[in-house]
């Protein structure tokens, strides 16, 4: 049996030019074939696809987690003590029962299901992550926890850090001005709360505020925000 060698595990951070695999493998972007070398054109996280396909996802477009952060979350999977959450990152975060309910209960008798099931929504903050293991969650806070109503959208997370730098004010003021929540999370998704008949120009302001940034945008949005009405 002749083993073709990769080398790097999935999740790795690659520099551009590295080479990170030599053989014969599907390519599913970011990287290069050269000869029989498979080479990283970014700066970015070395993905192993379920497919056996090779690709490096550069930084720009992909969230890194740090403690700290808050993030929205897709329940991907249950376990019997923990859940595995989707926080649109290369890696999986785990919630674990302690950092989930206020109370303990017998994980022999009580399905997990029945608290957070897949494809729901939480809110969570990372409280543990190195690069060894994957990020950890906590939802036993304020503010935190299942999203049960509202609207999900989602942007590349480098536009969020550039709103977080300078636009937060922004997010208030349509909040005081449409009597709607806003969550801001690091990984590039945002939970809207608000009236049915304000979620459409929720939206659109929301829209304007992550994605324009052109010359003189923000006073423009500021603007528009000035003429909304409840």
């Amino acid at each position: 049996m002749i083993i073709v060698p990769i080398f790097f595990k999935s999740g790795n951070i690659v520099l551009p030019g590295d080479i990170v695999a030599e053989g014969n493998y599907r390519v599913s972007g970011g990287v290069t074939k050269t000869d029989n070398r498979y080479v990283s054109l970014y700066l970015g996280i070395f993905r192993i696809e379920k497919d056996g396909s090779l690709s490096v996802i550069p930084f720009k477009h992909i969230y890194i987690p740090e403690v700290g952060d808050i993030v929205v979350g897709k329940i991907r999977d249950v376990g019997v003590t923990s859940w595995l959450v989707d926080i649109n990152s290369p890696y999986p975060a785990v919630l674990q029962l302690s950092e989930a309910l206020s109370r303990p209960i017998d994980v022999t008798r009580v399905d997990l299901r029945q608290y957070l099931d897949i494809g729901d929504v939480i809110v969570a903050r990372v409280i543990e992550f190195d690069y060894l293991r994957d990020p950890v969650l906590t939802i036993k806070e304020s503010r935190l926890g299942r999203v049960t109503e509202g609207l999900l959208l989602e942007f590349q997370p480098f536009l969020v850090y550039k709103v977080l730098e300078s636009r937060l004010k922004l997010i208030e003021e349509v909040k005081s001005k449409l009597k709607c929540d806003i969550i801001v999370g690091k990984n590039g998704r945002v939970v809207v709360m608000g009236a049915k008949d304000k979620l459409l120009r929720i939206v659109d302001v929301l829209l304007m505020i992550f994605e324009d940034f052109s010359a003189g945008s923000t006073g423009r949005i500021k603007k528009h925000i000035s003429r909304l009405k409840d």
